[in-house]
This record gives structure tokens, C-alpha cells and sequence, in this order.
């Protein structure tokens, strides 16, 4: 005779969304960062090991989780594992930067690739904004003209080639602190409604010697003309020196704007040799910027942080928030534009307790969640969808909760 089922039921769902893939190897090169709190020498083995750790997780990350039901009450939990490990090879650069300690390493990787996290077509597009761009040292970019907004506007147009997320402020967000506050992050996050903010700086745009640099005769009708003289006379026939060589290096910050936790960071560089020195005359983004090698240098630049921070994104869940709530009929602030669909069902979160930190440092790890319902789409709108609550037991869902896709 079959066993009867125990007064509470208890039924447990799991699954590891796993793509067996060949394994190889790769050599890639990730920036750890760590606190200085306590000192370099403690710091330094910290952001070695974070380092290894993105390393592993651009290589290959796969999604592991599991849900339960407990008397009809919907609960999941869910984390990121590597598919991949990775090895040091050599320590390339260590900088000091706003009280953080920032290694890139070399590594090399290996493992399997995984595409266990929705990167295009039917994923549901997250919120993203920038902040203004800020400057490490402004004497570097005397020659660029509307860096502090053009930088991070040309970074959300290369993520928003593909239409992929939504972009929730036309115009930067002002300039985050150094370090940044996770109270400021979440706080402009409310202002412009988005999930996550993108946050640049330059650390240097610095020239070459200009002792060593080319010479350029500048001419109205026939444009810019190199010659490698370097005579004393020269500038007064027309000609005048400029720099032969530029080092563009650029940090890149994401942050959950839900919490204020950093979820990555990054550092890329990228060496300009030729027609470096810009001019004020030439908006930072446009024709005549692009046609500059500092110009060029910048868009490829920009083109790998806006891959940097696909791959960062694709993986962590999507959020909304419930905004109104009428029996259970909930309303939630994302809609058709971001790919919401009737039938997508989600987990009402409710975000409580204190801040969880990190043991060292300090660092902000996330705010404690609950979960508290189930909710699942049966009209959306651009702007927003209506959804039908249920599971929620004595814990009623309730405005300003979040819902995170199943």
C-alpha cells in the first residue's frame, strides 16, 4: 500500500540548465578588485582570487536552481556556478584606485562554454543607465571635447545595437561619488526606474613625449599631412607638433540598483599610435571624432566594455516592481517593450532585514529577500503588465515588492 503524503507537501523542483560542451582551453585577462582596509599585503592575494574568479565566470557560467512548494506557497532559490576553472598565469598591472586595490591577471581557463543564461531574442530586456563619465586626471583630455557625457552615451549605444535592454535615461545620471555609495546608487536608481547603472572612468588619457612626436602640416583645403621632420623652424612655416602615441585606459563599474552592490568591475586599456590629439572642435562620439585614432581607439574600447557588460548582465535575473496591487491582481512596471509576455510567471520578492556585507572591507553583498508569491501575466501593456497573484498565504504581496523571472 503506497505511503500517504505527510500533512505538509513539500514537492522539490530542481534544475541545472547545462549545455555539455567541449572542453578547452583559453587564455583571457580579468581585473580582481579587493579593499585596502587592511593594507596592500592582505589585499593583494583577495583581488588575485577575484580576478580568477571572473576569469572562470566570462569563460563559462551556467544557472543552478531549485523551487519548492510548501501548502500551495511558491518558493525558489537559485545560484551561479563556473563551468570552467581558472589558472594564474602572471600578474599584469596592480593599481591603487579609490581606496580598492585593482590586479589583472592572465589566466588560462578551462571547462566547458555554456549558454545556460538567456543572452538574445526572447530575454526579457533589463533597465540599464549610465552615469557621467569622470576623469582620473582632467590635464589628459585638454583636447576632448564632451567626454563626461559622450563617453557614456556611446557606451549605451553599443549595448543598445542589438536591442537587447532598455535604456532608462537619454542623457547621463550625475557623476557617482568615489568611492561610490550604494545609498547614491540606489537612490538615483529610483529616480530613473532602473535596474542597473553602468559607471565609467577614465584613469588616463595621457600623450606621448611630444619631443618624440610627429610633425603635421595643418592646410584648409588639403587637410592633415605627416612628415617626420623635427626642425626647430618648422612651426614657422605652418607646420606643428603633436603627439605620435596616447594610452586610453577606462574603468567600468556595474551596480544593482536595487541594493547598491557592485556586481563587476573591469579595467581596459588600449594603445593609440598616428593622429592622437583630437581637438576641441570635434564632439566626443562624432564623424569627424571617429576619424581621429584616439576617436577609433575609443569606439573599440567602448565596444569591449559593452561586450564586458552583456556578459555580466545575461546572467543575473531580471527584476521588476510591483506598483499597484487590487485583490490578486497585481500590476507590475515592465511591459511589452521589455519583452514581458501573458503566461511569464515570476517570484514576488520582499527585500528585508540588514545589509549583508563582506567579512573584509566591508563591501555591500546584497539586502536579505523573501519570497512571498507567485506571480503570472495575463495582460501586458508597453509600459507595464497585470499579473494574478497566488501562494500568497498570510504574506500578502504588496507595492514596491519585486518580481523576478522564473
Amino acid at each position: 500500500m503506497p505511503r500517504a503524503c505527510p500533512p505538509r507537501l513539500l514537492v522539490l523542483l530542481a534544475s541545472a540548465l547545462i549545455l555539455a560542451l567541449p572542453t578547452h582551453a583559453e587564455i583571457v585577462e580579468a581585473t580582481g578588485v579587493a579593499s585596502l582596509d587592511a593594507g596592500q599585503e592582505a589585499a593583494r592575494p583577495l583581488a588575485i582570487e577575484d580576478a580568477l574568479t571572473a576569469a572562470a565566470r566570462v569563460h563559462g557560467t551556467r544557472f543552478q536552481g531549485h523551487g519548492e512548494l510548501d501548502r500551495g506557497h511558491a518558493l525558489e532559490s537559485g545560484r551561479l556556478a563556473s563551468t570552467s576553472r581558472a589558472r594564474l598565469i602572471e600578474v599584469v598591472e596592480e593599481r591603487e584606485i579609490d581606496g580598492l586595490l585593482h590586479v589583472r591577471v592572465r589566466a588560462e581557463t578551462s571547462g566547458t562554454h555554456d549558454n545556460a543564461c538567456e543572452r538574445t531574442g526572447s530575454a526579457p530586456r533589463k533597465r540599464i543607465a549610465a552615469s557621467f563619465a569622470t576623469l582620473a586626471d582632467p590635464l589628459h583630455v585638454q583636447d576632448l571635447r564632451d567626454l563626461g557625457e559622450g563617453l557614456p552615451r556611446a557606451l549605451l549605444a553599443h549595448l543598445n545595437r542589438d536591442g537587447d535592454f532598455l535604456i532608462a535615461n537619454e542623457h547621463p545620471i550625475p557623476a557617482l561619488p568615489a568611492p561610490s555609495s550604494p545609498e547614491r546608487i540606489v537612490a538615483l536608481a529610483d529616480q530613473i526606474d532602473s535596474q542597473f547603472i553602468i559607471e565609467t572612468r577614465l584613469l588616463d588619457a595621457g600623450v606621448g613625449d611630444r619631443n618624440q612626436s610627429r610633425v603635421t602640416f595643418v592646410s584648409g583645403e588639403s587637410g592633415y599631412h605627416d612628415l617626420s621632420l623635427e626642425l626647430p623652424f618648422l612651426p614657422r612655416l605652418g607646420f606643428k607638433r603633436e603627439p605620435a602615441s596616447r594610452r586610453l585606459e577606462l574603468s567600468l563599474a556595474i551596480h544593482d540598483g536595487l541594493t547598491g552592490a557592485t556586481v563587476a568591475r573591469h579595467i581596459l586599456t588600449e594603445d593609440v599610435s598616428g593622429r592622437v590629439w583630437v581637438g576641441l572642435d570635434k564632439p566626443f562620439g562624432g564623424r569627424a571624432f571617429l576619424d581621429t585614432a584616439t576617436g577609433q581607439a575609443f569606439d573599440r574600447l567602448l565596444a569591449r566594455a559593452a561586450d564586458l557588460t552583456r556578459q555580466e548582465l545575461s546572467c543575473l535575473p531580471f527584476s521588476a516592481r510591483i506598483v499597484d496591487i487590487d485583490g490578486d491582481t497585481a500590476y507590475i512596471d515592465a511591459g511589452t517593450l521589455a519583452r514581458i509576455k501573458p503566461g511569464d510567471t515570476f517570484i514576488v520578492y520582499r527585500r528585508g532585514g540588514k545589509p549583508v556585507q563582506s567579512l573584509r572591507g566591508g563591501r555591500l553583498l546584497g539586502t536579505m529577500e523573501t519570497p512571498v508569491a507567485t506571480a503570472t501575466v495575463t495582460q501586458a501593456q508597453p509600459l507595464f503588465a497585470v499579473t494574478t497573484l497566488t501562494g500568497a498565504g498570510d504574506r500578502p504581496a504588496r507595492a514596491g515588492d519585486l518580481v523576478r523571472l522564473r
